[in-house]
C-alpha cells in the first residue's frame, strides 16, 4: 500500500486533491492507496515528531504558521526519502524549494495529468534507484549502501570514501579495481555524474554549483575539473528544470 499526507490550509483543495489520488489509485494501484488529509502543518509536523512515515507528501507552499519548505525540512530531518511534491499558487519558493530535494513543483489551478505524470515518474524513479545499491568493503567487513542516500564518492590513492546524508563516512580497505568500475551501478543512474576523476556526485544532494566545484546539502564542497564542468552544469539544470514548471 501507498500511503499519501495531503498538506492544505485550504479545505476545498484538500477534498479535490483526495478525489484526484483516489482515483489515481484505483486507475494504477488496484485502489491500494491512503491518504491522510492535514489543513494544518503543525498537526502535521506534531505526527512527523511521532515517528510516522509516508510514501508520497502533497504540500501546499503558503499556509499559515509553517511554509511548505519547512514542512518538507522537518521531513528531511527526520531522516525521510520519501516523494515531496509543492503545489502552490506561486513561483517565489521554488529555488528554496530545491533544499528539500522534491520531485515536482506544480502550479495552481492544478492539472491533474501533471499530478499524476509526477507520481508515474517519481514511482519509476523509486524502483529504479531504491533497488540501487553500492557495497563497500571496509575494514569492518561489507556495507551494503542505498543509492538513495549516498552524497558522493571520493577516490584518494587506493581509497574510495563514501560520504553519506546521515554524516557517516564508510572508507574503503585498498582498491583492486579502477574506481569507475567500482561505482558502476550508480553511474548507470541519471541522477549521479562524476565532477572530478576522483569525485562522483548525487545531484540530489547539490545545493549551489561554482564556477570550478559544487557544494551539497551536507557542506560538502567537491571540485569540478575543467573538461567537466559543461556537463556538470548542464545535468544539474535538467535536474533543476524537473523540480519546476
Amino acid at each position: 500500500m501507498l500511503r499519501f499526507a495531503v498538506c492544505d490550509d485550504q479545505n476545498t483543495e484538500l477534498l479535490m486533491l483526495n478525489r484526484l489520488l483516489t482515483h489515481y489509485g484505483q486507475a494504477r494501484l488496484d485502489g491500494d492507496i491512503r491518504v491522510d488529509l492535514y489543513s494544518s502543518p503543525s498537526e502535521l509536523l506534531d505526527r512527523l515528531t511521532g515517528g510516522i512515515q509516508y510514501d508520497f507528501y502533497i504540500l501546499d507552499m503558503i499556509m499559515p504558521g509553517y511554509n511548505g519548505v519547512e514542512v518538507g525540512r522537518a521531513i528531511r530531518e527526520a531522516g525521510q526519502e520519501s516523494v515531496i511534491i509543492f503545489i502552490t499558487a506561486s513561483t517565489d519558493f521554488a529555488l528554496d524549494a530545491i533544499s528539500v530535494h522534491p520531485e515536482q513543483y506544480l502550479l495552481k489551478p492544478l492539472d491533474p495529468q501533471k499530478l499524476y505524470r509526477a507520481l508515474d515518474e517519481s514511482r519509476n524513479r523509486s524502483a529504479i534507484a531504491g533497488g540501487a545499491h553500492l557495497t563497500v568493503k571496509t575494514r569492518e567487513g561489507a556495507e551494503t549502501l542505498n543509492a538513495n542516500g549516498i552524497v558522493c564518492l571520493e577516490h584518494t590513492g587506493r581509497i574510495m570514501r563514501v560520504y553519506t546524508h546521515s554524516g557517516r563516512v564508510f572508507e574503503s580497505v585498498c582498491l583492486r579495481q579502477p574506481f569507475e568500475t567500482l561505482a558502476e551501478p550508480l553511474l548507470r543512474l541519471p541522477e549521479f555524474l562524476q565532477t572530478h576523476k576522483s569525485y562522483i556526485v548525487n545531484l540530489r544532494h547539490l545545493r549551489t554549483v561554482l564556477p570550478d566545484s559544487v557544494r551539497t546539502d551536507t557542506g560538502l564542497v567537491i571540485p569540478i575539473s575543467r573538461r567537466n564542468t559543461a556537463e556538470v552544469r548542464r545535468r544539474y539544470q535538467d535536474f533543476i528544470s524537473k523540480t519546476q514548471l
